[in-house]
Protein backbone atom coordinates (compact mmCIF):
# COMPACT_ATOMS: atom_id res chain seq x y z
CA UNK A 1 0.00 0.00 0.00
CA UNK A 2 2.74 2.35 0.79
CA UNK A 3 4.15 2.16 -2.61
CA UNK A 4 0.38 3.08 -4.08
CA UNK A 5 0.69 5.80 -1.69
CA UNK A 6 4.19 7.07 -3.14
CA UNK A 7 3.00 6.75 -7.09
CA UNK A 8 -0.22 8.70 -6.75
CA UNK A 9 1.38 11.58 -4.16
CA UNK A 10 4.15 11.59 -7.43
CA UNK A 11 1.29 11.74 -9.75
CA UNK A 12 0.09 14.68 -8.00
CA UNK A 13 2.98 16.53 -7.30
CA UNK A 14 3.70 15.85 -11.12
CA UNK A 15 0.09 17.16 -12.29
CA UNK A 16 0.52 20.20 -10.37
CA UNK A 17 3.98 20.94 -11.18
CA UNK A 18 2.65 20.98 -15.24
CA UNK A 19 -0.29 23.08 -14.42
CA UNK A 20 2.32 25.27 -13.00
CA UNK A 21 4.71 25.27 -16.19
CA UNK A 22 2.11 25.66 -18.52
CA UNK A 23 0.92 28.92 -16.72
CA UNK A 24 4.04 30.04 -16.54
CA UNK A 25 5.09 29.46 -20.33
CA UNK A 26 1.06 30.67 -21.24
CA UNK A 27 2.55 33.70 -19.31
CA UNK A 28 5.39 34.57 -20.78
CA UNK A 29 4.28 33.74 -24.64
CA UNK A 30 1.27 36.11 -23.78
CA UNK A 31 3.66 38.66 -22.94
CA UNK A 32 6.33 38.52 -25.88
CA UNK A 33 3.03 38.60 -27.95
CA UNK A 34 2.31 42.06 -26.28
CA UNK A 35 5.42 43.25 -26.26
CA UNK A 36 6.38 42.28 -30.33
CA UNK A 37 3.13 43.61 -31.42
CA UNK A 38 1.96 40.65 -33.54
CA UNK A 39 -1.09 39.71 -33.78
CA UNK A 40 -0.64 35.78 -33.45
CA UNK A 41 1.69 33.26 -32.04
CA UNK A 42 2.87 31.89 -34.86
CA UNK A 43 4.07 35.03 -35.85
CA UNK A 44 6.47 34.66 -33.29
CA UNK A 45 8.99 32.33 -35.25
CA UNK A 46 7.37 32.39 -38.56
CA UNK A 47 10.70 34.44 -40.07
CA UNK A 48 13.77 33.59 -38.33
CA UNK A 49 15.83 35.55 -40.33
CA UNK A 50 13.88 38.12 -40.74
CA UNK A 51 13.34 39.34 -36.93
CA UNK A 52 16.06 37.14 -35.70
CA UNK A 53 16.00 39.27 -31.86
CA UNK A 54 11.82 38.38 -31.71
CA UNK A 55 12.69 34.78 -33.05
CA UNK A 56 15.51 33.96 -30.53
CA UNK A 57 13.46 35.70 -27.34
CA UNK A 58 10.51 33.25 -28.22
CA UNK A 59 12.31 30.19 -28.92
CA UNK A 60 14.38 31.06 -25.77
CA UNK A 61 11.13 31.55 -23.52
CA UNK A 62 9.50 28.03 -24.60
CA UNK A 63 12.75 25.66 -24.85
CA UNK A 64 12.93 25.31 -21.16
CA UNK A 65 9.94 25.02 -20.51
CA UNK A 66 9.11 22.38 -22.85
CA UNK A 67 12.01 20.52 -21.80
CA UNK A 68 10.74 20.54 -17.95
CA UNK A 69 7.57 19.84 -19.49
CA UNK A 70 8.97 16.71 -21.42
CA UNK A 71 10.77 14.79 -18.26
CA UNK A 72 7.50 15.54 -15.90
CA UNK A 73 5.58 13.42 -19.21
CA UNK A 74 8.03 11.18 -19.13
CA UNK A 75 8.61 10.12 -15.75
CA UNK A 76 4.28 10.11 -15.21
CA UNK A 77 5.00 7.46 -18.32
CA UNK A 78 7.49 5.94 -16.11
CA UNK A 79 5.11 5.94 -13.12
CA UNK A 80 1.97 4.73 -14.45
CA UNK A 81 3.61 2.12 -16.11
CA UNK A 82 5.91 0.79 -12.94
CA UNK A 83 2.12 0.69 -11.37
CA UNK A 84 0.46 -1.21 -14.26
CA UNK A 85 3.38 -4.01 -14.51
CA UNK A 86 3.68 -4.50 -11.09
CA UNK A 87 -0.40 -5.14 -10.31
CA UNK A 88 0.14 -7.41 -13.69
CA UNK A 89 3.26 -9.28 -12.01
CA UNK A 90 0.93 -10.06 -8.72
CA UNK A 91 -1.58 -11.65 -10.40
CA UNK A 92 -0.92 -14.61 -12.57
CA UNK A 93 -4.54 -14.83 -14.47
CA UNK A 94 -4.31 -11.54 -15.79
CA UNK A 95 -0.85 -11.77 -16.74
CA UNK A 96 -2.50 -14.77 -18.89
CA UNK A 97 -5.42 -12.87 -19.78
CA UNK A 98 -2.97 -9.73 -21.14
CA UNK A 99 -0.91 -12.16 -23.04
CA UNK A 100 -3.73 -13.95 -24.60
CA UNK A 101 -5.26 -10.46 -25.63
CA UNK A 102 -1.45 -9.23 -27.05
CA UNK A 103 -1.34 -12.98 -29.22
CA UNK A 104 -4.74 -12.07 -30.50
CA UNK A 105 -3.77 -8.32 -31.48
CA UNK A 106 -0.49 -9.57 -33.40
CA UNK A 107 -2.12 -12.18 -34.94
CA UNK A 108 -4.42 -9.53 -36.56
CA UNK A 109 -1.75 -7.45 -37.53
CA UNK A 110 0.47 -10.28 -39.05
CA UNK A 111 -2.57 -11.71 -40.88
CA UNK A 112 -3.46 -8.23 -42.14
CA UNK A 113 -0.39 -7.90 -43.31
CA UNK A 114 -0.21 -10.57 -45.40
CA UNK A 115 -3.34 -9.86 -46.61
CA UNK A 116 -2.39 -5.96 -47.95
CA UNK A 117 -1.46 -5.50 -51.41
CA UNK A 118 0.99 -2.61 -50.85
CA UNK A 119 2.01 -0.48 -53.74
CA UNK A 120 1.67 -2.74 -56.44
CA UNK A 121 -2.28 -2.17 -56.61
CA UNK A 122 -1.78 1.37 -56.11
CA UNK A 123 0.68 1.92 -58.33
CA UNK A 124 -2.02 0.58 -61.41
CA UNK A 125 -4.03 3.46 -60.35
CA UNK A 126 -1.59 5.94 -59.64
CA UNK A 127 1.01 6.40 -57.10
CA UNK A 128 1.12 7.79 -53.33
CA UNK A 129 2.75 11.15 -53.27
CA UNK A 130 2.83 13.81 -50.19
CA UNK A 131 4.15 16.90 -50.89
CA UNK A 132 6.05 15.63 -53.48
CA UNK A 133 7.66 12.52 -51.81
CA UNK A 134 6.59 9.18 -53.56
CA UNK A 135 5.91 6.56 -51.02
CA UNK A 136 7.62 3.32 -51.11
CA UNK A 137 6.14 -0.16 -51.55
CA UNK A 138 6.74 -1.49 -48.41
CA UNK A 139 5.16 2.04 -46.62
CA UNK A 140 2.28 1.58 -48.69
CA UNK A 141 2.07 -2.26 -47.43
CA UNK A 142 2.28 -0.92 -43.82
CA UNK A 143 -0.30 1.64 -44.17
CA UNK A 144 -2.39 -0.99 -45.99
CA UNK A 145 -2.01 -3.27 -42.77
CA UNK A 146 -3.08 -0.52 -40.78
CA UNK A 147 -5.95 0.09 -42.70
CA UNK A 148 -6.89 -3.86 -42.93
CA UNK A 149 -6.22 -4.35 -38.86
CA UNK A 150 -8.19 -1.19 -38.31
CA UNK A 151 -11.31 -2.43 -39.81
CA UNK A 152 -10.92 -5.59 -38.30
CA UNK A 153 -11.03 -4.64 -34.99
CA UNK A 154 -14.02 -2.00 -35.51
CA UNK A 155 -16.08 -5.17 -37.27
CA UNK A 156 -14.61 -7.14 -33.90
CA UNK A 157 -16.03 -4.74 -31.80
CA UNK A 158 -19.45 -4.51 -33.31
CA UNK A 159 -19.86 -7.84 -33.28
CA UNK A 160 -18.71 -7.93 -29.84
CA UNK A 161 -21.63 -5.07 -28.89
CA UNK A 162 -24.31 -6.76 -30.73
CA UNK A 163 -23.99 -10.45 -29.16
CA UNK A 164 -23.89 -8.67 -25.60
CA UNK A 165 -26.50 -6.95 -26.34
CA UNK A 166 -28.25 -9.88 -28.01
CA UNK A 167 -27.03 -11.74 -24.85
CA UNK A 168 -28.71 -9.56 -22.13
CA UNK A 169 -32.08 -9.44 -24.27
CA UNK A 170 -32.71 -13.46 -24.50
CA UNK A 171 -31.96 -13.72 -20.29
Amino acid sequence: MKLQRLTTIFILFAAITSITLWAVMNNAISNLVIESGVDEIKDLVKDPFGNSDLFYAATETISPLYILISIVFIALICATLFTVVSGILKKNRSLKKIGIGIGAFLFIVIISYAISKGADEAFKLGHYEYDGVIASKSESKIVGAGLITFYILIIISILSMLLSGLKKMFK
